[in-house]
């Protein structure tokens, strides 16, 4: 097994703290899906349905702007199987899938498509699973390194170690294997506009609430119930009550704990909750469909 020092000897009885749940999680995730792809079990329709997934659920969780994923890793025993505090953290499968394909990428343009995140993982075999040796932050960070034949230090201190956002090396290296990040807005104003989702039945209920929104600034809380939007009863046709009230402030009266009150929210120029997909450029060149084949076995 390749497992992190911190886990050598690895502790039945109790809690194995580590900051490298982005290797030993993330690469295995990350890994699952390409090797499908490239065995050919995965055609491409597979292959971006799962990484789709990926994306969503990173651009969905709030918890990425207030930490990083190798302290989220370190805290996963905490609450990180169940649900804890929304947006606290981020998940080690989803940002450590994300960032093994960046870091996958990059080793292999640095390199000259002479080295890619698999001479890193046979290294890490080598060198530490093989002799019963764990492996450190650091020397996972030098094989990389090594490998790319240049420092990574953006891919590392910014977004391994820090909240910067992935969106713009995501672009980037999507781009090198010929493919494309596709944003696009959600169809609901309640999402795109305002920055929160519910959940329609009997009742409507918010169920996530984006960071910095105007939901969220205008006090809006998990599990409020929507009664009016403006003075007009919700009654499965929030959307359609929201989208007509997009120029003001909005007032919505909500029931909280058995009581009734309301929360005035005014929409801002960004948007909220939008969708992430990835296609193939049909303008990319000879070197990136060339690459596209390296990477994944199969051809452009």
């Amino acid at each position: 097994h390749i497992r992190p020092a911190d886990m050598l000897p690895y502790d039945f009885s109790g809690p194995n703290y580590s900051r490298l749940g982005y290797v030993y999680e993330g690469l295995t995730t990350y890994y699952g899906d390409l090797l499908l792809f490239r065995s050919g079990v995965f055609g491409w329709t597979e292959w971006v349905q799962t990484f789709e997934e990926q994306l969503q659920k990173h651009f969905d969780n709030g918890g990425r702007f207030n930490y990083s994923v190798a302290a989220s890793s370190f805290d996963t025993w905490l609450d990180g199987y169940v649900p804890g505090a929304p947006d606290r953290k981020v998940s080690i499968y989803t940002e450590g899938c994300l960032l093994a394909f960046m870091a996958d990428v990059l080793i292999r343009i640095h390199s000259g498509d002479h080295s890619s995140l698999d001479n890193v993982i046979r290294s890490l075999w080598e060198d530490f699973g093989k002799k019963g040796i764990g492996y450190t932050e650091a020397d996972y960070r030098s094989l990389a390194e090594h490998y790319a034949g240049k420092p990574l230090e953006h891919l590392f201190d910014e977004l391994i170690n820090g909240t910067g956002s992935y969106e713009p090396l995501l672009r980037f290296c999507l781009a090198q294997v010929g493919l494309e990040l596709q944003k696009r807005e959600s169809t609901k104003t309640c999402e795109s506009a305002f920055g929160f989702r519910v959940i329609e039945g009997n009742e409507v209920l918010v169920s996530q609430i984006a960071a910095g929104s105007p939901a969220e600034l205008g006090g809006l809380m998990l599990k409020d119930r929507i009664i009016a939007v403006n003075h007009f009863e919700v009654k499965n046709n929030l959307n359609d009550l929201m989208r007509q009230h997009t120029s003001g402030p909005v007032h919505l009266l909500i029931a909280r704990g058995g009581r009734i009150q309301t929360i005035q929210m005014t929409s801002l120029e960004q948007t909220f909750y939008s969708s992430y997909g990835v296609m193939k450029d049909r303008l990319a060149g000879e070197q990136e469909r060339s690459r596209f084949f390296k990477w994944s076995g199969s051809k452009f």
